[in-house]
């Protein structure tokens, strides 16, 4: 549950800098100085990743006919067998 809710976070974080970002690099073309929101905005945007990235629930691989699927490694070697002779 409290890695759901640091995952949900993380992509607030992220929103959040990306309209930081946003409004900063504006404020920079503009003409005004405003690199410490650009900056803030790419430490937003990076942690809000990190954090979203490392906490997210991972989808489990799907083992229902397993044996039916072909291994890609397993090809591959096939195929190296028949350019050989």
């Amino acid at each position: 549950m409290i890695r759901y809710l640091f995952s949900r976070l993380g992509l607030l974080l992220w929103l959040v800098g990306a309209i930081v970002l946003g409004v900063g690099i504006a404020s920079e073309s503009s003409g005004h100085p405003a690199f410490a929101m650009v900056a803030g905005g790419i430490a937003l945007v990076l942690a809000g990743f990190l954090l979203w990235n490392s906490l997210r629930p991972k989808g489990r691989k799907n083992t229902r006919f397993a044996m039916l699927r072909r291994d890609s490694r397993e090809d591959e070697r096939g195929n190296d067998d028949w350019d050989r002779k």
